[in-house]
């Protein structure tokens, strides 16, 4: 039973008091049982009411119509109330129709002792019928619709009865009267209390869902604190030992193998970190695509010249199918780093030769293929790949992941209102599709030219405002090495206070500078004061949004940065050719 189909149908409502199928089903079990526990009580009760009423038979009534009422009251109507009591236990399948015959079968015998008393003329009242009707509509526990059914045959038996024993029409008039108003109030009362049930049903199956998800969180926390804690670790104990072992005497050659090898070890971790924050930021629904239309093989382009060079490096064949431009109604940003996620998956773990990145039209559909021809996956393994923390068996240790990779790619596809396929076979290559609703080509958009003059690097004035203290230290450095001219600034308030440093060709600013104004508000001063200012923005805030805004020529990067991401930033905004930007 899922969430959605329990808030579904409490915004249908119930007043015909029918779920669908599946709840149906379930509510009938559940109250099937609970008719079972309350038929113990009920039927005891019958029995004592009708040996109650036996003996008021023989202490009240004449003995010509005692020795009828007697019989017909233990004989008849007590043996199958006691036959509950057994089939309750011993039958269960047999006894939801069995109880609702023994309701029947006790209306219509009190039904034949009034005949009894009219044909004796013997005056005997008709409350019996109304003490039933309460054992039918709210005691017994019947459905509104079954307890209607068969009280509405009751109490049209008795009136019949009247009428075919020739009581005047005055007296079966004023009898039926309050008969079928009784009647009317039982089924009014019932239909509130099957109501309530159904609610109350409703109610207690979200709450048991609620418990069963939060048990599962748990476990998932587990499961997730177990991996990630090992994982997180490996990278970490490498990076360790690689600083140790730079403090002993070595030769050029074995320590830049040592750095070399602590960027990969540092790009690993921070590859373990991303994905986590990703699948954080999922769970938590902080993640909101923004849905345009994408040209989808455009983007596959761009995703393989980004992967190229790793590709490369495995010894793989990285393609993309020459094809027409598909647009596809997505976020840009999502689809990128879906794609991005598949070819990596396939470069790490499919041991193949070649990856191959294709689109094609199906029906308004456009499917996005990412193919190898690897190793294959199996059938088994095939049913928890899109789990959490499914890790590849057949990677290096020291490479794998946390097994979210694929996770997170079915989540960002579900969001962008599309679903993902697999197909593939052990040794036979995998192939994975996300599939997309198609859109059309957006309408060209009058672009205007920024002429940029050449500028040498070292004449481009780099504003570093950060607080903390290591990170505006080796940002500068690394600014430096690169060629360019950096002033560093701990605080907004420092910058806009430097009236002697010149004016900026460029600010790195961080967006979260503690006491006072923050980044954002910083950039905006000294855009007021300068005028136009390229910018970068690095925050540790994943919930901001990653990515370049052409219009005020700012990038947003996340904390950590990597070098090349931050170089590859600033190429940008202090381009030497002409640079289109959208208006």
């Amino acid at each position: 039973m899922k969430q959605q189909q329990l808030t579904d149908q409490a915004e249908r409502g119930f007043r015909s008091l029918r779920f669908e199928p599946e709840l149906e089903g379930l509510f009938r079990r559940r109250r099937i049982d609970a008719m079972r526990e309350r038929a113990y009580p009920v039927a005891v009760s019958a029995l004592a009411l009708f040996f109650f009423y036996a003996f008021l038979d023989y202490a009240t009534f004449p003995a010509r119509l005692s020795e009828w009422t007697i019989p017909v009251r233990l004989l008849v109507t007590c043996p199958v109330f006691a036959a509950v009591l057994v089939i309750r236990r011993w039958r269960p399948a047999y006894f939801p129709p069995f109880y609702a015959f023994s309701y029947l079968w006790g209306g219509l015998s009190l039904v034949l002792l009034i005949g009894i008393a009219r044909d004796l003329a013997v005056p005997m009242p008709y409350d019996g019928i109304l003490l039933c009707l309460m054992f039918g509509y709210f005691l017994m526990g019947l459905s509104c619709r079954t307890a209607t059914f068969i009280s509405s045959a009751i109490v049209v038996s008795y009136v019949a009865m009247e009428w075919r024993m020739g009581t005047p029409s005055e007296k079966i008039l004023y009898n039926s009267f309050f008969v079928v108003t009784a009647h009317i109030i039982g089924i009014v009362g019932a239909w509130l209390q099957e109501y309530s049930q159904r609610a109350h049903f409703l109610d207690s199956l979200q709450l048991e869902l609620a418990r069963e998800q939060a048990e599962a969180e748990s476990r998932r926390k587990t499961r997730f604190v177990a991996v990630a804690s090992h994982d997180l670790r490996q990278p970490l104990h490498v990076i360790n030992l690689l600083l140790a072992n730079l403090n002993g005497p070595l030769g050029q050659q074995e320590q830049r193998r040592i750095f070399d090898q602590l960027g990969s070890s540092v790009d690993h971790l921070n590859h373990l970190l991303e994905s986590l924050l990703d699948l954080s930021r999922l769970d938590e629904g902080m993640v909101k695509p923004v849905l345009e239309s994408v040209n989808a093989v455009e983007l596959m382009r761009r995703v393989a010249g980004e992967l190229q060079e790793a590709a490369e490096a495995s010894g793989v064949t990285l393609e993309v199918s020459d094809a027409d431009a598909l647009y596809v109604k997505a976020d840009s940003v999502l689809l990128r780093r879906i794609l991005h996620n598949l070819v990596q998956n396939a470069l790490q773990h499919a041991q193949c030769r070649r990856v191959k990145l294709s689109c094609h039209a199906r029906g308004n559909r456009v499917i996005l293929d990412v193919r190898d021809d690897g190793i294959g996956i199996s059938r088994e393994d095939q049913r928890r790949l899109f789990e959490p923390f499914v890790q590849g068996g057949t990677t290096p240790l020291a490479e794998r992941g946390l097994g979210l990779g694929l996770a997170i790619v079915q989540q960002l596809t579900l969001l962008m209102g599309g679903h993902c396929q697999l197909h593939s076979a052990a040794a036979r290559g995998a192939c994975f599709s996300v599939i997309l609703l198609g859109a059309r080509a957006p309408g060209a958009m009058a672009v205007d030219v920024v002429r940029v003059s050449p500028v040498a690097a070292e004449d481009i004035r780099v504003w570093v405002i950060e607080d903390h203290v290591e990170s505006r230290r080796w940002v500068a450095r690394l600014l430096e090495q690169w060629g360019y001219c950096p002033s560093c600034f701990s605080s907004a308030e420092e910058a806009l206070a430097a009236e002697g440093s010149g004016s900026p060709d460029l600010a790195i600013v961080d967006i979260h500078l503690g006491a006072g104004l923050d980044g954002r508000a910083c950039l905006e001063r000294l855009r007021q004061r300068i005028g136009t200012l390229p910018a970068i923005l690095v925050t540790a805030d994943t919930a901001c949004r990653q990515g370049f805004a052409p219009d005020s020529q700012t990038w947003l990067l996340h904390k950590p940065l990597s070098a090349p991401r931050l170089r590859a930033a600033i190429s940008r905004l202090m381009a030497k050719e002409d640079v289109p930007v959208a208006p």
